[in-house]
């Protein structure tokens, strides 16, 4: 059972900002969070609306899941974050306390929740990190946008120091990447580069919902790396996926003393197909000798995937070749852009509007 505890914590002195201001462009993220397991609290969906003019960045976030939303001003010449939820009275954030917080994400999910992982990660003796970066021809529109499909993949083994059982841990980013410049876009990635750059901070997380940075912070370095190599490629992503899998059940020690991961559908792969569009095809295989296979869908978020997220009441048919677990899948997707002119409202006239309405 999940336990949730508030990861965020803002003790400061309440600012309002004076005046509108015009943003040099907007863009508007959808995120689709799905978990299984001791992560399913952490199934999530949300709508993220972003404006930028200058040092100057608003976002409000909608928490479809939750029905909340989360408005906030960023301002990095003066290095704070005011922030609403709920049209409530705004409260101020300095930078050094949005960096504590983020870099407190890495703790979040292990103190909040039961059981998050299926594994101990302290028993664990790891292998070398197998890592591969991969540019496909394959092609898709995106917005009318011509974008081509890039993936970066990172495959460990933890041996269990205690049975010396094996299992294959493996993180996968997919990211389809413009095949054209959108100036709005790049502009807005340099406020972002600019701003992970103050906060000393990976520069992809904080532009992640609440929920999805906390899966993402369990592993903090290896998705910094696995970004660090999607900007090798070039090119802005205009959907991404990011997935973290777990293979080979003998190893799975909480599968059968907790019922939060035992009744976990796990996906069985037959041996000699071939699993399209997906690092666990590829480099997974290879640590496995190759006994991995079958169709997982055209990309990381497929049929399969799918059908562990949607619950499994039948348990798989038992075979030779190792079990998939998907521990959590991140889909994030660029809906809209633009670089007209957007006005945006200062927290306090936007609260005050909305509570007399309410009154």
């Amino acid at each position: 059972m999940t336990s949730q505890k508030p990861s965020v914590l803002l003790i400061s002195m309440t600012v309002f900002l004076s005046s509108n201001l015009l943003a040099d462009s907007s863009l508007k993220t959808h995120y689709i969070v799905n978990a299984s397991g001791g992560l399913t609290g952490y199934a999530s969906e949300y709508v993220i609306e972003t404006g930028l003019k200058g040092p100057m960045i608003q976002t409000k976030t909608v928490d479809v899941t939750e029905k909340s939303v989360v408005d906030e001003i960023i301002d990095m010449e003066q290095e704070t974050v005011l922030r609403s939820v709920n049209n409530s009275a705004g409260v101020s954030q300095t930078f050094e306390d949005r960096s504590d917080e983020i870099y407190g994400l890495s703790k979040s999910v292990f103190e909040t929740t039961d059981d998050p992982l299926p594994v101990d990660l302290g028993s664990c003796k790891w292998s070398a990190d197998r890592i591969s970066a991969k540019d496909f021809d394959e092609s898709k529109r995106i917005r009318r946008i011509k974008s081509y499909r890039h993936e970066i993949s990172s495959v460990q083994t933890c041996r269990d120091r205690n049975s010396s059982q094996t299992c294959t841990f493996t993180w996968s980013l997919e990211a389809w990447l413009a095949g054209k410049r959108i100036p709005e876009l790049e502009e807005a990635h340099d406020s972002f580069n600019l701003l992970a750059d103050k906060l000393n901070t990976p520069l992809w997380i904080s532009r992640f919902p609440e929920k999805a940075q906390q899966l993402i912070a369990m592993f903090p370095d290896k998705w910094e790396m696995m970004f660090e190599r999607m900007e090798q490629f070039g090119g802005t992503p205009l959907e991404m996926d990011l997935s973290l899998d777990v293979t080979a059940q003998n190893c799975l020690s909480k599968l059968e003393k907790n019922s939060v991961w035992r009744d976990t559908g796990l996906v069985m792969v037959s041996a000699g197909g071939q699993a399209a569009g997906s690092a666990i095809g590829s480099e997974a295989s290879s640590a496995m000798g190759g006994s991995v296979g079958g169709e997982i869908g055209g990309s990381i978020v497929g049929a399969a995937a799918g059908s562990i997220f949607s619950g499994m009441t039948k348990p798989a048919p038992k075979q030779k070749t190792p079990s998939i677990l998907a521990l959590f899948h991140i889909k994030a997707t660029l809906e809209e852009w633009s670089d007209d002119p957007v006005d945006i409202q200062n927290l306090e006239t936007a609260v005050t509007e909305e509570n007399e309405v309410d009154d």
